[in-house]
């Protein structure tokens, strides 16, 4: 049952309180007898509307409405038993308009209706703002349609959906040739889409803001993908009363970046998985194995003389030959198996649960065998030999990368002894061990005994030819071996965890060596320097860092820190909140052997990265092999999208240099301008800068 009002206080407004509230109260309180005159009214009216209390007291409420709402209003005030909440037009005297929100209660005297007593909100500043906004939408209808940026308003309090003509078109309509609504809307969901899609909605009445991305079924009954935000307009009292945002078509863009993880994942010549992706199924496949206890063969397949079959007959041919290649071979897999081709004619294969090497040997050979029969290429018949290389594993903790080393070591082995064989990989574990310990005590003492240096390759501007930075290196001087190579000792630090204090000095080293460069008047050069993973999730990295720069009095935007994607996969939180807090230092972020990873737009555009570095094996092949010029395409078009630079690793040749010119990749680092140089012969080669040789 509706509440009564206690009509003592209320007739007329007589108790002294509620002549007081009247006249101080911002909002027009008002009472209406049952004819529907206002009886009662507070004084905020009168500087509203330009009226006198004589022209407004014993007048109906109904004559200053606009002729539009008279008929709402009537429907509202006859059923006298509810409680009204509505809003109307206020006519000023000058025919000025003033919008208000009411709400009212029903007056009752000995359960005889009364009238109503209520409180109205002026809302015309806030109507103002949103016819405002209604008529901007005209102008920005263009920049909608070219952005493919569509606008939106939702009234919570009548449901009412406004698009902007750029939403029909998203959907597939013309602008305005159906009815916008809300229900329309949700029915355009996709289904598999719709619980999360309002459960964003009914967020975002508390949280305020609405972000979310979710299918759509358009006109033509094909499916798109929206990317829609938005945010909750509340009144005075903390109620939802409009919707507002934006969305926007991303159907491109995610087919875009499917093609990405297509290019990055997959072979593009057969379709078969790319190295890459074989690392990471293989490494999931060997995690497995370990725990059911079982033994994976690792096969690694060459083709004999591909080279004098690709020279003699094209590329073409060639590469009609890989897919021939990849379709007999796919013959084999069961399921469980992984197959993939791994770059120029290797190819590589890994099966589950093999109990013996004689099983490995049958499988080998009949592989072999089937390749005796003669591929038709070009109307030319072929026969093709395949040596394989076989590793059993898992046999120890190698990872994917040294067991498929290890497969390729006997692929060459069997080529060499003739092809058109197979070969099990073999070797003396006791001395293997035995040159790791040796090598592990010698690299503890050489960090106290000085015998690391830095050297130091140029990273040149494609643009300008010159010398803009450096990549630091880390480089072992050992008293009895001599200059040492880093992939002899590198993964050693990482694994026992010297890599730390060793990554340590080498940003303490650099800042000294770009101090001595600053003093000589060469020093406006950025250096990078790798991050490695435990280096990464060191907890006190960052102040480590601070604190090492603060001994220098420079900036630290000289600084580049690198970071490979398969670090920032690895925690990806964590990841973010700690380059967050570098980038805030004012270093510059680069991720490193970029597209060898979890290339990701998803990830990219969250983190403050300023640098894309393209991983040299995408570089090896330019200009000739079709999937690396279309991979380092993507990710130039990538960067400059998002607004990084580009460095290419490893450019060789003026072949590569010229591919890279003209896709406007930034910045060039390898041995076609100078391999990494020791300090000393760096600052012979800042004082000369010398220009790159020109592209032709």
């Amino acid at each position: 049952m509706l509440p009564k009002i206690c009509e003592e206080p209320l007739i007329g407004f007589k108790n002294s309180f509620f002549e007081s509230l009247l006249n101080v109260s911002k909002n027009w309180l008002w009472k209406i007898d049952e004819q529907g005159c206002l009886i009662n009214v507070s004084q905020i009216i009168t500087d509203l509307s330009g009226y006198t209390l004589a022209e407004i007291i014993n007048t109906p409420l109904i004559d200053f409405l606009l002729e539009s709402e008279k008929s709402a209003f009537l429907d509202l005030f006859n059923q006298q038993q509810e409680i009204l909440n509505f809003c109307i037009t206020f006519k000023h005297k000058e025919k000025q308009k003033l919008n208000f929100n009411i709400n009212a209660l029903p007056v009752f005297e000995d359960s005889v209706f009364k009238g109503y007593c209520g409180i109205s909100v002026n809302i015309t500043e806030y109507k103002k703002i949103e016819e405002n906004l209604r008529q901007s939408e005209n102008n920005l209808a263009d920049a909608q349609r070219i952005a493919h940026l569509g606008s939106w308003e939702l009234d919570l309090l009548t449901n009412e959906l406004f698009w902007s003509d750029e939403c029909f078109r998203i959907l597939g309509h013309e602008p305005h040739s159906i009815k916008a609504s809300y229900e329309y809307f949700i029915k355009a969901i996709h289904p598999d889409d719709l619980e999360m899609t309002l459960n964003e909605i009914s967020a975002a009445m508390v949280k305020k803001l609405y972000d979310v991305q979710h299918r759509v079924i358009l006109n033509n009954g094909k499916t798109g993908i929206l990317h829609e935000r938005g945010e909750v307009i509340f009144d005075e009292n903390h109620t939802p009363i409009r919707m507002v945002g934006t969305t926007q078509n991303i159907t491109a863009l995610r087919e875009a970046e499917q093609k990405i993880v297509q290019l990055m994942n997959y072979d593009f010549l057969t379709e078969l998985p790319n190295r890459s992706m074989f690392v990471k199924q293989c490494d999931h496949l060997l995690n497995v194995a370990k725990q059911n206890r079982q033994t994976c063969a690792l096969f690694c397949l060459g083709l004999d003389r591909f080279k004098l079959i690709n020279e003699s007959m094209g590329h073409d041919a060639g590469n009609d030959l890989l897919k021939a290649v990849a379709n007999r071979l796919q013959c084999y897999p069961i399921e469980g198996d992984i197959l993939a081709r791994l770059g120029g004619d290797e190819f590589a294969f890994v099966r589950v649960n093999i109990s013996h090497e004689d099983i490995a040997a049958l499988l080998a050979q009949e592989i072999i065998n089937h390749f005796g029969s003669h591929f038709i290429i070009q109307e030319q018949d072929l026969v093709v030999g395949l040596s394989i290389g076989i590793t059993l594993c898992p046999l120890d903790n190698r990872s994917v990368d040294e067991l498929f080393k290890d497969a390729q070591t006997a692929m060459h082995r069997a080529k060499a002894s003739g092809g058109n064989s197979y070969q099990f990989y073999s070797s003396e574990m006791t001395e293997k061990v035995k040159n790791r310990l040796s090598l592990e005590s010698h690299l503890r003492r050489a960090l106290e005994k000085q015998e690391f240096l830095l050297y130091y390759q140029p990273k040149v501007s494609t643009i300008t030819g010159k010398i803009t930075g450096a990549e630091a290196l880390i480089r072992w001087q050992h008293p009895e071996k001599g200059l040492v190579s880093p992939t002899d000792f590198v993964s050693v630090l990482e694994d026992t965890g010297l890599i730390v204090p060793v990554g340590e000095w080498a940003l303490q080293e650099i800042c000294n060596q770009y101090d001595r460069w600053r003093l000589m008047g060469i020093g406006d050069i950025s250096l990078a320097l790798n991050l490695s993973v435990k280096q990464f999730k060191d907890y006190d990295l960052c102040q480590k860092v601070e604190r090492t720069l603060a001994k220098f009095n420079h900036n630290t935007d000289f600084l580049e820190l690198e970071i490979t994607e398969s670090i920032l996969m690895d925690d990806l939180e964590n990841a973010t909140k700690t380059l967050h807090d570098l980038h805030a230092l004012g270093i510059k972020l680069s991720i490193d052997d970029f597209g060898t990873g979890y290339s990701s737009l998803a990830y990219i555009k969250l983190l403050p990265v300023d640098i894309l570095k393209i991983d040299r094996s995408f570089v090896t092949g330019l200009p000739y092999d079709v999937q690396d010029n279309a991979i380092v395409k993507v990710i130039i078009m990538l960067a400059q999208a998002l607004n990084l630079k580009v460095v290419a690793e490893g450019v060789e040749t003026k072949e590569q240099l010229n591919f890279l010119v003209e896709n406007n990749c930034d910045y060039i680092q390898g041995y076609y301008y100078s391999k990494p140089v020791p300090s000393a012969d760096f600052t012979r080669l800042l004082q000369k800068n010398r220009q790159m040789p020109a592209p032709q």
